[in-house]
């Protein structure tokens, strides 16, 4: 992935990230940084586990008043 870009894009907005390494606590990041985290992770595995865990685009977008980049299929968006 272009991580660079991941980050640009969403940089401002917020999203949960799970540490597996502190029985899966959950924080939130900024979800830039965590994809600048994620690039930096590439070269150094040893770092830990984090993930973007359940990340609600949409609606993230919506409350930045970002304008959201898809839209999804009725029966997939939420209500």
């Amino acid at each position: 992935p272009d991580y660079a870009e991941l980050s640009s894009q969403f940089r401002g907005l917020q999203g949960p990230v799970v540490n597996c390494s502190t029985c899966c606590e959950i924080q939130s990041w900024d979800v830039g940084d965590y994809f600048a985290w994620a690039e930096k992770q590439e070269a150094n595995a040893n770092e830990g586990f984090l993930y973007l865990k359940d990340w609600h685009f949409v609606h993230a977008c919506d409350s930045a008043n970002r304008e959201v980049p898809y839209d999804a299929p009725d029966y997939l968006a939420a209500p």
